[in-house]
């Protein structure tokens, strides 16, 4: 099979998993082979075996499998019991969200950070370089950047934060990374801090998605009943796409009820990027 090589000279690994995605997306009638994804990257198999067990942790043909799998519709085909919609209520936040809901709530919704100190930084990560800002210890923005433009994601923050002092710390924020990204615990978020500046509607949809495990997936509609407003798609729609905190609140997981993967703020192909790594973990995880 004939292919076209891309320059993977100093390129960070998620570069070259996204121009993967791009090919084997163009190609996935051919079945594409380790030595095809090879010299798309203009890699030997050995190097490339080794950069697919470094990012996804398995080996060519479950990457491969991964990529090229009805996702949304195997993963939808497993039950929603994840949300628990039996009181009218909707589904309510883990326990260990609760105290800072109800701060940013009642007191913290209109005065877009007033008073408060927020450190940020700008980081690589598996997924593409992304924005981290946290206000003492919990965070409150995490966004990927798009095309390289690190400024959008701190124009972003200070439109979100418009009263708050901003300081650009790359130390305070480091220390969260490798448990975020990390293949072997992705419960993390339940037992993270997050301070959310939201409505009362997008702090119920923001809670949903957290409820979502990795290796499901849920649709705009399974969320909308979830919370007890089984009539407002659309609105769950917008929720989601506001979520400041990707890929921790895994807005990811939610795709469209026909199976398709469907848009994301941070690029589609991310999107897809972020699913496979997931389902390789699961994959890799399956007895």
């Amino acid at each position: 099979m004939l292919v076209s090589p891309i320059e993977t000279s100093n390129v960070p690994d998620y570069n070259c998993i996204e121009q993967v995605i791009y090919w084997v997306e163009a190609h996935a009638e051919a079945h594409p082979s380790l030595d095809d994804i090879a010299g798309v990257l203009a890699l030997s198999p050995f190097r490339t075996r080794c950069l697919l067990a470094r990012w996804a942790g398995v080996g060519p043909k479950q990457f491969l499998a991964s990529l090229t799998a009805k996702l949304g519709k195997k993963w939808l085909a497993k039950p929603q019991s994840f949300f628990d919609s039996s009181s009218g209520e909707g589904l309510v936040w883990p326990h260990s969200h609760v105290g800072n809901v109800a701060e940013v709530t009642q007191r913290g919704r209109n005065l877009r950070g007033k008073g408060l100190t927020i450190f940020y930084g700008i980081y690589p990560t598996i997924f593409g370089d992304c924005l981290l800002a946290l206000k003492e210890r919990e965070i409150v923005h995490l966004s990927f950047s798009v095309n390289g433009d690190s400024e959008a994601l701190v124009h972003d923050l200070k439109e979100r934060w418009s009263y708050a002092r901003f300081q650009q710390d790359r130390r305070k924020a480091k220390p969260y990374l490798g448990r975020f990204f990390s293949r072997t615990d992705n419960q993390h978020v339940l037992h993270s801090h997050l301070f959310l500046r939201g409505t009362n509607f997008q702090l119920k949809v923001w809670g949903a998605l957290l409820a979502i495990p990795v290796g499901h997936l849920t649709t705009y509609q399974h969320i909308a009943t979830a919370i007890g407003h089984s009539k407002a798609v659309r609105a769950v729609g917008s929720a989601v796409g506001a979520n400041p905190v990707s890929f921790l609140i895994p807005c990811h997981r939610v795709i469209q009820s026909t199976g398709e993967i469907g848009n994301y703020r941070w690029g589609k192909v991310r999107k897809k990027a972020m699913l496979m790594w997931e389902a390789a973990r699961c994959y890799r995880d399956t007895p």
